[in-house]
């Protein structure tokens, strides 16, 4: 692929902020994917690849999903990403996206070292690992946020800082959404494009 260039792609609508944690819609989802890594990335078959989880187990029964994280990915801002951020964001989506059923079934995450989170299930979920995409499940700075309850009205919400391959560069409302290229995105060489320019 070529180096550089600015993809410029248009929305049928304007989002009412950037956070796919706690909306949902396309018009959330597709620049929020690009300032949020989740967890896992998906191909054009809907078979599921490392994202900031670089390996996982599923237990025999169904109930327990051990996430092994990426030790070099860090948010936007130089902070660390680490099995807290993960837990953070899966009690978010929990509490407050329209889809909590994705997350229902979420007993607790436990966090035993700073790169591994295990999620307890109170039953089988076999669409877990779907809702842990990055428009499903972003990965939210919890140094950030601060609380579960606080997300949904905080400010970051309009200017988020995330871990995607893009950043938030400028969103004026019912205009445009301007994204710049990451330079520490975790992924070598990643992404290939300078920019996105969203009308």
């Amino acid at each position: 692929p070529v180096t550089g260039g600015t993809l410029k792609a248009s929305l049928y609508a304007t989002p009412h902020h950037l956070n796919p944690a706690i909306q949902s819609g396309l018009a959330t989802a597709f620049p929020g994917a690009q300032i949020f890594a989740g967890l896992v990335r998906y191909d054009n078959q809907w078979n599921p690849h490392p994202y900031l989880a670089e390996k996982w187990e599923i237990s025999p029964d169904g109930r327990t999903v051990t996430l092994h994280l990426r030790e070099n990915a860090v948010f936007h801002d130089g902070k660390p990403i680490t099995s807290e951020d993960v837990a953070f964001s899966i009690m978010t989506v929990k509490a407050h996206h329209p889809f909590q059923s994705m997350m229902a079934p979420v007993e607790k995450v436990e966090t035993p070292t700073p790169h591994t989170a295990i999620v307890r299930l109170v039953k089988p979920h076999p669409a877990l690992l779907l809702a842990m995409s990055a428009a499903l499940l972003p990965i939210l700075p919890m140094h950030i946020y601060g609380s579960v309850e606080k997300v949904k009205d905080h400010p970051a919400n309009m200017n988020p800082v995330g871990s995607g391959p893009f950043k938030l560069k400028e969103f004026v409302r019912g205009k445009q959404i301007l994204l710049e290229k990451n330079r520490d995105f975790f992924i070598k060489d990643r992404p290939y494009l300078d920019g996105i320019s969203i009308k």
